[in-house]
């Protein structure tokens, strides 16, 4: 699992309070596989699999962390709790 500097900045600078839970969930995604990476765009944490996979969604409730599933569509396979609408 390889992690990002620029993400690691990124979290020092974003002072969140769900910031263990966010790391808990990258450390996740990066170790799911190794052909995982990370980089910070559009102002939050990209995860990459040949190109952009999914990204942090920075929203005023402080009670969960949401992901936005930029291409899911790539993804093989049949996942029906990636559908539909943000909970």
């Amino acid at each position: 699992m390889s992690k990002s500097p620029e993400v690691e900045a990124w979290f020092s600078e974003l002072h969140h309070p769900l910031e263990p839970a966010m790391r808990r969930v990258r450390d996740i995604i990066l170790g799911a596989d190794p052909r995982m990476t990370e980089l910070v765009q559009y102002g939050t944490v990209q995860f990459t699999y040949k190109s952009g996979l999914c990204s942090f969604v920075q929203v005023k409730d402080k009670k969960r962390v949401s992901l936005m599933f930029d291409a899911a569509g790539r993804i093989p396979g049949e996942y029906p709790h990636l559908e539909g609408k943000s909970v």
